[in-house]
């Protein structure tokens, strides 16, 4: 119609409360107020996340270290800030942020795996949003590459701890002596 603009949900900031209007039948995730739609994954990005899952998971579980979540689930940073990483660890000293719809606060290790349409968001955005809220490790996993990238939180930014491509030698600080082969965590589809 003449003199209606079409509502644009991109072009306005968005809020935790307006968010958690949006249903569930679509992922969203808000950075700085700005609404982005994810795209279904495919079945070679679910794999790396059942792989790496079963990997940390035991790991996690036989120490007792806290608690692994695969995606999806809410990551409330602030009220701007909402993000459903396709793993997230939060340590036993966290806890009490883990709630029954979503974890509110910060987590202590997040995994992004990354594809053709999410590079730009996961590997550059998310990594300025979690340095800025102070998520310890983060690990970018590249399926394409059979590759993954430790990160570990260095003042405002993160340093590379480890890298791996196919073979070699992955390590965390945050899961404490936790190290793997990156050949053990490659799925065979």
């Amino acid at each position: 119609m003449l003199g209606q603009t079409a509502f644009n949900p991109k072009k306005k900031r968005w809020s935790y409360d307006e968010y958690h209007t949006l249903g569930d039948n679509q992922r969203y995730e808000v950075i700085d107020g700005e609404l982005l739609m994810l795209p279904a994954p495919d079945t070679q990005h679910q794999a790396w996340i059942r792989e790496l899952t079963l990997s940390l998971g035991s790991y996690i579980k036989a120490r007792n270290l806290g608690q692994l979540f695969p995606s999806p689930i809410d990551i409330v940073l602030d009220s701007e800030n909402i993000v459903q990483p396709d793993l997230t660890f939060i340590g036993r000293a966290a806890l009490g942020t883990i709630g029954k719809q979503s974890i509110v606060g910060v987590p202590s290790l997040v995994v992004e795996i990354v594809s053709l349409s999410t590079i730009g968001v996961d590997r550059y955005k998310k990594r300025r949003l979690y340095s800025r809220f102070g998520v310890g490790e983060f690990w970018v996993v590249d399926p394409g590459n059979a590759a993954i990238e430790v990160l570990l939180l260095n003042g405002q930014d993160y340093d590379l701890m480890s890298v791996a491509a196919k073979q070699g030698s992955l390590r965390s600080t945050v899961l404490e002596g936790f190290e793997v082969d990156v050949s053990e965590l490659i799925p065979h589809l």
